[in-house]
């Protein structure tokens, strides 16, 4: 009985085991910690900077010139002086002074390359000699008093580099050219000017090249010559060890307003005096019909005629038209062997009506690879139909020469037929990145002051309008004097 109870217990104790395999276990959940959020730090966004935006002309996208008091009193009345140095927008606008505290008039000399200095001459008035300074364009209280100068011609200082100048004054060692520092120290003399209202033009690193007035009989080719007060061409070595004239092919070169030096000091482009001996095809029909029945022709039977008060063949008269002036381009180091190109334009709205002439203003572009050559139209050469027509003057107008081609000839680039009616003389500059061709109208008669500024834009082909409706509302006032892009 025993046996059997225990064989009962065992099975019934298999049998809950073998429910129990069948059931699901609860599961019971274990606590795990929880990790902190990590902060992921949000991006700063970074300022991408802006470029300025480009100035017009590039550099400073301004212009610097001489004020004079009639002009900027109402608007500055505390501002010392009769002429001072402005800078302005191309347009004109946004005037502002950038001297003060000098001597009563002051002018510009020369701009350093990189805008930021001046060399400025500065007079009290009526006084025949004044001083020489250097001017910070932004600072304008830190001005270098560097020598004493004579008030006579213009430039008497260039920049040689960007530590040194050089002018030509009353130094340590009397009258002469010096070298000088920016800062006004280690000045040494290294020439002296020969003639008379020497002024500094050009350097190219070893020499520099000046003028100065010279009154004599004076040889311009072998069959030409020439008398009067003639501004002669000379250089001085920057050592100082030797000085003499500018010649080429053994005559001495004149300086006008048809002589250039490039830029980077290497060449020069100048038209000579005289007519050269080549055929040019110009007309000599109309000519001759002129000379026969002009108002100066006499004895019209025998070709003897009265032409410009002298009595001329009228062959000879005829030859003169036919041969045109050259343009000479030569480097520094080379004068005997220049390119020569004929000056003949290719515009010509009538043909026959149509006379040679070398009264071009000449302009080096910046990078010195392109000259422009400016036409003021005041050569009288407008003789159509036979008969004396003065005051008629042939159309104004800007060419451009490449001497590295192979054959270079004057190119058109823009005739002009606003602004230019009434002008003696022409001051031309470009801007720093060569796209605007500046030309500031000038009246000798009215003590160099400016009549008119136009600015070409070269690649548009159209003026950039402004600087004289703004600042010479009155051409016969006196108000503004040089002029020139600062870079």
């Amino acid at each position: 009985m025993k046996s059997k109870i225990t064989i009962l217990l065992i099975a019934i104790t298999l049998a809950a085991c073998s429910s129990s395999s069948v059931l699901t276990p609860t599961t019971i959940p274990t606590t795990e910690p929880l990790s902190n959020p990590t902060n992921t730090p949000s991006p700063i966004p970074t300022n991408t900077p802006v470029p300025p935006p480009t100035q017009i002309g590039g550099g400073s996208g301004k212009l610097i010139f001489e004020y004079y008091k009639t002009a900027y009193e109402k608007e500055f009345p505390d501002l010392k002086g009769d002429v001072n140095l402005f800078v302005s927008k191309v347009d004109g606008t946004n005037i502002a002074p950038i001297s003060k505290e000098l001597n009563s008039s002051t002018y510009i000399e020369s701009i350093s390359s990189d805008g930021r200095l001046l060399i400025v001459s500065s007079y009290s008035n009526n006084a025949t000699k004044g001083d020489l300074y250097l001017l910070h364009v932004n600072l304008q209280d830190k001005a270098i008093k560097l020598a004493s100068v004579e008030a006579t011609n213009s430039p008497h200082a260039i920049f040689l580099d960007k530590a040194r100048i050089v002018y030509v004054g009353q130094g340590s060692d009397g009258y002469g050219f010096y070298t000088i520092n920016i800062d006004g120290s280690d000045e040494k003399k290294i020439g002296a000017p020969t003639g008379e209202y020497p002024g500094i033009l050009s350097s190219d690193g070893t020499r520099i090249y000046w003028y100065a007035s010279t009154k004599e009989s004076f040889v311009i080719d072998s069959n030409n010559y020439a008398r009067g007060d003639f501004q002669t061409l000379w250089w001085t070595k920057i050592d100082g060890s030797e000085q003499g004239k500018l010649e080429s092919n053994g005559y001495q070169m004149i300086y006008d307003k048809n002589t250039a030096f490039s830029p980077d000091g290497k060449k020069i482009a100048w038209i000579p005096q005289a007519w050269q001996g080549i055929d040019c095809s110009g007309s000599a029909y109309i000519w001759s019909s002129w000379v026969r029945d002009g108002v100066y022709t006499q004895h019209a039977t025998n070709r003897q005629n009265v032409f410009y008060g002298k009595t001329v063949d009228i062959a000879y008269a005829e030859d003169m038209v036919r041969r045109c002036y050259l343009i000479y381009v030569a480097p520094l180091s080379d004068m005997n062997n220049p390119i020569k190109i004929a000056l003949i334009p290719p515009l010509n709205p009538v043909k026959d009506d149509f006379m040679y002439h070398n009264a071009y203003n000449l302009i080096w572009t910046k990078d010195s690879s392109k000259i422009f050559a400016f036409d003021n139209g005041l050569s009288l050469r407008n003789m159509s139909g036979g008969k004396e027509s003065f005051g008629a003057y042939y159309p104004i107008a800007l060419y451009d020469i490449d001497p590295n081609t192979a054959n270079p000839k004057l190119g058109l680039v823009k005739v002009f037929s606003i602004g230019f009616e009434n002008i003696f003389d022409t001051l031309m500059d470009f801007s720093p990145d060569g796209r605007l061709l500046l030309f500031a109208n000038y009246d000798p008669y009215t003590n160099f002051h400016v009549q008119e500024v136009n600015i070409l834009d070269l690649v548009k082909m159209s003026f950039v309008n402004g600087f004289t409706q703004n600042l010479i509302p009155d051409t016969q006032e006196r108000r503004v004097g040089k002029i020139f892009w600062l870079p």
